[in-house]
């Protein structure tokens, strides 16, 4: 197995302000490991980033600023999206679709060597019930979700773009620092909407924070994954209620909702980030998997 030579070199990251892209930069800083982020002029970390951080700052369509970032670094992890159901199609088509292509672009004029996008199993969404799927499988033009039809746009245009692509598909990712996902199910519970199904029993698959970028790490590591697609899990159903156990640590529900949203929460911001430096076990085991 050939590996990418980028284990100590500069490595990129986008959507590092969200939940899993910060994870990511969390375990890579504990490391020790070089990392450029791409922030937006109005996240708290455009004027003041974290120690150790590299900060080029610009949007999915600054291709100045996406020249910047992608220069001298050795991989890109791309984890920048708009994640809704209900967003406009212009909006997921222009986020997802070509700000992905804009980025993988930009890194294979830049030579970097490998480019790791972050997609979704909503790709696979279809009216037919699925079962035992594997990748194999492709995704139908006419997925009704119109998250899942940008982010098979997004893979398409990642894999055109970059020779050393590879597109991973996770389904539901928890974990500490998750400030994106918990309010999909928390927002209509607080308006009294609904309650958690089966309180909080009901399982599903999910993948865990922590296993995800340590398969990102080895797969944008290993040559032979070069223009694939992945699936990733678990392989572990758990209750739904179990990801409530984030809630209280940063503040109860109601934060949670308001979120980091374009660093709008500075001080929520910074509290995420020192608790994934200096108290989450998650991060701490990936960073010590990353020096070894």
């Amino acid at each position: 197995m050939q590996s990418a030579p980028f284990e100590s070199g500069l490595v990129g990251i986008t959507g590092a302000t969200g939940f899993v892209g910060m994870f990511h930069l969390a375990c890579r800083v504990r490391a020790g490991l070089p990392t450029r982020v791409l922030v937006r002029s109005s996240h708290p970390w455009a004027k003041s980033p974290p120690p150790g951080v590299e900060v080029t700052v610009g949007d999915l369509d600054d291709k100045e600023a996406l020249a910047r970032f992608a220069l001298g670094i050795s991989a890109c992890f791309h984890y920048a999206a708009r994640a809704s159901f209900r967003a406009p199609w212009e909006q997921l088509e222009r986020i997802n679709m070509q700000g992905t292509r804009n980025v993988a672009e930009a890194c294979a004029t830049a030579g970097v060597a490998r480019f790791l996008n972050c997609s979704t199993v909503s790709t696979m969404i279809r009216a037919a019930h699925l079962a035992d799927v594997d990748e194999s499988v492709l995704p139908v033009d006419d997925n009704p979700d119109a998250y899942g039809r940008s982010k098979v746009a997004a893979e398409k245009a990642a894999h055109a773009a970059h020779p050393g692509a590879v597109s991973v598909r996770p389904p539901w990712v928890w974990g500490p620092g998750d400030t994106n996902n918990l309010p999909t199910v928390l927002r209509p519970g607080l308006k009294g909407m609904h309650r958690v199904v089966d309180g909080g029993r009901r399982r599903g698959e999910q993948l865990h924070v922590s296993t995800f970028v340590r398969e990102n790490e080895a797969l944008a590591r290993t040559d032979a994954s070069r223009g694939k697609v992945y699936f990733a899990t678990d392989k572990v159903a758990r209750p739904f209620g179990e990801f409530s156990a984030w809630i209280a640590a940063m503040g109860g529900a109601k934060r949670i909702v308001r979120g980091r949203k374009q660093g709008a929460d500075a001080a929520l911001v910074g509290m995420i980030w020192r608790w994934l430096l200096e108290e989450s076990a998650s991060t701490k085991r990936v960073a010590e998997a990353m020096r070894a």
